[in-house]
């Protein structure tokens, strides 16, 4: 989620850091805080209801992996 977010030459980055889609910062400055919002994903994927809009507790869920 951050290389995606904020690394350039990361694969996908230009549909998502490259399209000024961020992290909600307490999640960004801490993985605790991330997981604490979350839950564990236990084999899932994080997926964002609007993928307009940035990575927050309030437009992402845990979704399936794709196989």
């Amino acid at each position: 989620m951050i290389r995606l977010c904020y690394v350039p030459s990361q694969q996908g980055y230009a549909e998502i850091g490259g399209k000024g889609i961020g992290i909600y910062k307490p999640w960004r400055d801490s993985f605790d805080n991330f997981l604490r919002d979350m839950g564990p994903g236990r084999g899932r994927r994080l997926q964002r209801r609007d993928r307009k809009k940035g990575f927050n507790k309030a437009n992402c869920y845990w979704g399936m992996r794709d196989i």
